[in-house]
């Protein structure tokens, strides 16, 4: 049995990540308040995520952070405008393809 996170273990090329969005409420250049679900397309469409676990069949640059065999940072930059988020049994899981990860980030 693969080992999984919380109950779900991505496949298909997906990665289980930890989107870092913005605070509860993010000022824009106008001045006016966004609430927490919202996601500002202009300015947010790339981000930072944490890696979680990612699919056996990920490229070889994302199996060294599957669940359990990383050693080092686990940040990325991804296209936000492309995170699936899953609700299930009241969590939310997000998930992403691995062509949206734009670039790993070190130190």
């Amino acid at each position: 049995m693969p080992r999984h996170f919380v109950g779900l273990c991505p496949v298909n090329r997906h990665l289980l990540v930890v989107p870092h969005f913005a605070g509860k409420e993010e000022e824009t250049a106008s001045g006016i308040l966004l609430p927490e679900d919202t996601r500002a397309k202009e300015g947010n469409r790339y981000i930072v995520a944490t890696i979680i676990d990612v699919a056996s069949d990920c490229h070889d640059t994302f199996k060294k952070f599957k669940k359990g065999t990383f050693t080092e940072d686990r940040e990325m930059i991804i296209d936000s405008t492309m995170i699936e988020e899953i609700p299930y049994k009241g969590k939310s899981f997000y998930l992403i393809l691995e062509n949206y990860v734009v670039g790993l980030l070190r130190g």
